[in-house]
């Protein structure tokens, strides 16, 4: 399977799972940058 093949899924939906949260509550932190992957702020991706 190639990596453009791979399905993925919205961080958000991740960290509702895992218990941190519900995913609206989870977008509120990404937009006031209160969530980092590896000591960068992770970002909400917009798709237009």
């Amino acid at each position: 399977m190639s990596d453009k093949s791979q399905r993925t899924e919205k961080l958000q939906k991740i960290l509702a799972r895992s218990g941190h949260g519900s995913r609206r509550e989870i977008e509120g932190y990404l937009q006031e940058g209160r969530i980092s992957i590896d000591g960068v702020k992770a970002k909400i991706r917009r798709s237009y």
